[in-house]
């Protein structure tokens, strides 16, 4: 499964990266996200709560990122586990670009489930997906100005 969309942000291009690697407006801004801790330069781990249709599980997660560009792009690579509910993986590829008196966050991600999840069904978690990425990036875009024409994410 894949996701794409951008947003406009009213900040240069290294408030931006900052935030985006800052573990605690990280943490704020991640739906249901109970722990997030830098556990080496580029790596993390994540304690996530989330409900997809039935299932509600907690997700230990290990976060790499890695063809880390400053302050330019990063691949970040998911892989988490839900127990009974199952697991995860993906990637996210971020690119910030200057605009003018603003930045552009370009992001793809893609996605695939196992386990209780992948039964839910594909459209369901789907739409939780964006749900979530919509949730996340709300939270993101209020660390920053407000842009004159709020640019919405683009699916």
């Amino acid at each position: 499964m894949n996701l794409d969309g951008d947003y406009l942000l009213a900040a240069t291009r290294q408030e931006v990266w900052d935030k985006l690697n800052d573990t605690e407006v990280l943490k704020e801004c991640i739906p249901g996200c109970e722990m997030l801790d830098e556990i080496s330069a580029n790596s993390y781990l994540a304690t996530i709560r989330a409900k997809v249709g039935p299932v509600n599980a907690k997700f230990k997660s290990e976060i790499n990122l890695r063809d880390v560009n400053e302050p330019e792009s990063y691949v970040l690579s998911v892989k988490s586990k839900g127990g009974a509910a199952g697991m995860g993986e993906g990637l996210a590829r971020v690119k910030l670009s200057e605009q003018e008196n603003s930045t552009k966050l370009d992001y793809s991600v893609e996605f695939k489930v196992q386990g209780k999840l992948a039964q839910i069904g594909s459209r369901l978690i789907m739409n939780v997906i964006k749900k979530l990425s919509n949730e996340f990036f709300s939270r993101f875009v209020g660390y920053f100005p407000a842009m004159p024409d709020s640019a919405e994410a683009s699916e």
